[in-house]
C-alpha cells in the first residue's frame, strides 16, 4: 500500500518561548527585563504559520533585518551613527519575540553546586533530551554518611560550526549570563531550573554576543539564498568569488582560475550548510495528538535561535514562498514573497530603483544630445 505522507502526518509547528512585555540594556552592556516588567510564555510558531501574504514579517527577516549591513563585527557594535537607532530595535524585537536563548542554545547539561554547600542535601544537573530539560537529583537518603558531588561545570557546544562540546565550569560561561550575581558566588550559587519563571528573570544576554549571532545567523542565510540565486542563473555570485579564485589558483596552490571557480561553489555550499545544521541541532522532533484523535508533528527547540533557523529552512525548502535579498543598491534587507519573480523589500525600493533608472536614462539621453551638438559645430 502507497501512503502518502501529507495524507497520514499534520504537520504543525509546536514550541513555546518566553519573553517579558519590555526590556532594557544595562550600563556594562547586558540586555535584560526591565523592572516591573511582566513575563509572558507564547507560540513563536503561530505568527509563522500565516500566509506570507498577510501578517506582520517573519521574525527571523526582522532580526537579520535590524542588523543590517553597516554592523561592525570585529568591534561587536554599529557605527555611532546608527547605534541609537538599533538599541531601540533591539529592545522592541526582544518585546515582540524574547531573547535568542545563545546560553541554553550551546548547553547540553549544567551541573550545580550541592545545595546549601552540604553534600549530604544533594546536587542538581539538568540535561535537554527530547525536547524538554530533564533534572536529575542526587540526594542522600542515609543522613550519616555524605553522597560523591562532582564539581560544578556544563557541557558546552560552539554556536555555529561542528566544534567538540566542552566541559567547563561554571564560571567560564554560563555565569557570564548572570551579571547580578556577585562574582565571588557564582561558581556556588544555586541557580534556578532552565526555563522556570525565576531563571528568566536573572537571565541576561550580552548585547555585542546577541549582535554578533544576529549577523553570523544573516551570513548564513545570505550565503544560501545567493548561491540558489545563482544556481537558478538569477544572479551573479559577483566579485567576492572572483577574489576567492583568483587567490586559490595562484602559484602556491597550482590550480587554475577555471578549476577553482568549480570547486568554490562546492566550500561555500558547505559553509552555508555547516552553520544552519549548527543551529538546528537545538530543534528536537516533537509528537504532538489533539484531542480529535489528530497526530502531528512539532519541532521544540531549547532556544529561540533554533526556532528561527528551523523556521528558515522550513521557508526555503518550501516552494510556494521565496526568501530573498533586496535588489536595490544600498539596502541589504532581505524578505519573502510568494512570487519567485520579487526584486524588491517595498514599494519605496522599487520607486526609488524606478527614479534612479530614470535619471540616468535622462542623463545618458542628455550626453548624447551634447555629443551630437558639438559634431554639428565642428561640421
Amino acid at each position: 500500500m502507497n501512503l502518502k505522507t501529507k495524507e497520514r502526518v499534520l504537520i504543525r509547528p509546536g514550541g513555546h518561548w518566553w519573553k517579558f512585555s519590555k526590556y532594557r540594556i544595562s550600563a556594562d552592556g547586558y540586555i535584560g527585563p526591565a523592572r516591573n516588567a511582566e513575563l509572558v510564555q507564547y507560540d513563536p510558531w503561530k505568527l509563522w504559520m500565516r500566509p506570507a501574504t498577510e501578517g506582520p514579517e517573519r521574525a527571523w527577516v526582522k532580526l537579520i533585518n535590524m542588523v543590517g549591513a553597516k554592523f561592525d563585527r570585529s568591534r561587536a557594535r554599529f557605527t555611532p551613527t546608527l547605534l541609537r537607532r538599533r538599541n531601540k530595535e533591539l529592545l522592541d524585537w526582544c518585546a515582540e519575540y524574547g531573547l535568542l536563548g545563545l546560553l541554553l542554545h550551546r548547553t547540553r547539561s549544567v551541573t550545580f553546586a550541592a545545595e546549601s554547600g552540604n553534600a549530604s542535601t544533594g546536587q542538581r544537573s539538568y540535561s535537554w533530551d527530547g525536547g524538554e530539560w530533564y533534572e536529575a537529583r542526587s540526594i542522600n537518603k542515609k543522613k550519616h554518611r555524605k553522597i560523591r558531588c562532582v564539581k560544578p561545570s556544563a557541557i558546552i557546544s560552539p554556536l555555529f560550526g561542528h566544534g567538540q562540546s566542552e566541559q567547563e565550569p561554571l564560571i567560564r560561561t554560563w555565569a557570564d549570563y548572570f551579571p547580578t550575581i556577585p562574582a565571588s558566588a557564582r561558581e556556588s550559587y544555586q541557580y534556578p531550573p532552565p526555563t522556570s519563571d525565576e531563571f528568566w528573570r536573572l537571565y541576561c544576554e550580552p548585547v555585542d554576543e546577541f549582535l554578533i549571532a544576529a549577523h553570523d545567523f544573516k551570513k548564513a542565510i545570505e550565503e544560501v539564498i545567493k548561491l540558489r540565486a545563482a544556481a537558478a542563473g538569477k544572479e551573479k555570485l559577483g566579485g567576492w568569488f572572483d577574489q576567492i579564485a583568483q587567490r586559490f589558483s595562484s602559484k602556491e596552490f597550482r590550480q587554475s582560475i577555471e578549476d577553482v571557480k568549480a570547486m568554490v561553489p562546492d566550500t561555500l555550499r558547505y559553509d552555508a550548510r555547516t552553520d544552519l545544521q549548527a543551529l538546528l541541532s537545538a530543534v528536537s522532533v516533537g509528537f504532538d495528538m489533539d484531542l480529535n484523535g489528530q497526530c502531528m508533528m512539532n519541532w521544540p527547540s531549547r532556544s529561540l535561535l533554533g526556532v528561527l533557523a528551523m523556521m528558515v529552512t522550513l521557508d526555503l525548502t518550501n516552494e510556494g514562498i521565496y526568501p530573498y535579498e533586496c535588489a536595490r543598491r544600498g539596502c541589504g534587507n532581505f524578505t519573502i514573497s510568494v512570487r519567485s519573480n520579487a526584486k524588491y523589500c517595498s514599494r519605496k525600493c522599487k520607486n526609488t530603483v524606478t527614479k534612479r533608472k530614470s535619471a540616468e536614462k535622462k542623463k545618458a539621453q542628455a550626453l548624447r544630445r551634447k555629443r551630437v551638438g558639438k559634431k554639428k559645430k565642428g561640421k
